[in-house]
């Protein structure tokens, strides 16, 4: 068996969660910009359960990358959704709604452009 052949075996026996976890694993550690920032202002969908989230912030620090300096502005589009709404399956993080709102700190994985990698935002803090 060839090693293409072995990784098609085992991904069409890995369960949908396995594969998009092994996706979003990879997606965290080949981002080539990571952030930590202040939450600004959090807007959400109006009137929907789940969307596009846009988050405002200012940068703390750059972990990862040279993308964004300290102090820098920010704007991400997130995909949100309040706990009980029904997402697409797939390896894109959904964030809760409500928690992003209340949130003061956030952190993203972040593509070569300053867009978010498959959904990657993290909670930092909840007020």
């Amino acid at each position: 068996m060839t090693a293409a052949a072995a990784v098609l075996a085992a991904l069409a026996v890995a369960t949908p969660s396995d594969a998009s976890m092994d996706i979003i694993e990879a997606a965290r550690r080949d981002a080539p910009n990571v952030v930590v920032f202040h939450v600004v202002r959090v807007r959400t969908p109006l009137f929907r359960d789940q969307g596009i989230c846009t988050v405002d912030g200012r940068v703390i620090r750059s972990e990862r990358g040279t993308l964004f300096a300290p102090d820098a502005a920010i704007r991400l589009k997130v995909p949100c959704a309040r706990q009980d709404a029904r997402t697409p399956d797939g390896p894109v993080r959904w964030v809760d709604m409500p928690a992003l709102k209340r949130s003061g700190h956030g952190r993203a994985h972040l593509d070569e452009k300053g867009a978010l990698v498959l959904g990657e935002y993290e909670l930092y803090d909840l007020h």
